[in-house]
């Protein structure tokens, strides 16, 4: 058995596979509970310019989110801004400083963004994968 397949999904992880490879936009929906989440999850562990957000109820957490993610990338705008301190200097910021950080890192990098459970459409210039659109 192949570890980075899910069972009974292959055909599903392939094609989502593909979307990614076109560098497009995309906005992945369904019925709860038919592997959404799961399925963006496993792609987030594979592809290294995926930063996942599981929670987006507000731009506070998912800028907070993606800071956490870039540090994980090693990130060099966001360690830089965050000093010797990293995750726990992200817990103190501001949301405006947070955006600022987190869209400077996006500048100068080729990510995607994955927002999951998200409550309303984003906007930007920003390549977004979502699941779980309420």
């Amino acid at each position: 058995m192949n570890p980075t397949s899910i069972y009974g999904k292959a055909a599903e992880l392939e094609e989502l596979r593909q979307l990614l490879s076109k560098h497009r936009s995309f906005l992945l929906y369904g019925p709860a509970g038919v592997g959404k989440t799961l399925l963006l999850k496993r792609l987030a562990g594979e592809v290294r310019e995926i930063l996942y957000c599981g929670e987006s109820s507000s731009s506070q957490t998912v800028f907070r989110t993606l800071a956490s993610e870039l540090i994980g990338k090693k990130n060099r705008h966001v360690v830089t801004a965050c000093g010797k301190s990293g995750l726990n200097a992200i817990k103190g910021k501001s949301a405006v400083s947070l955006r600022g950080m987190v869209t400077g890192a996006l500048r100068g990098g080729d990510y995607l963004i994955v927002l999951d459970h998200v409550h309303s459409p984003a906007q930007g210039g920003c390549r977004i994968l979502a699941a779980d659109v309420l």
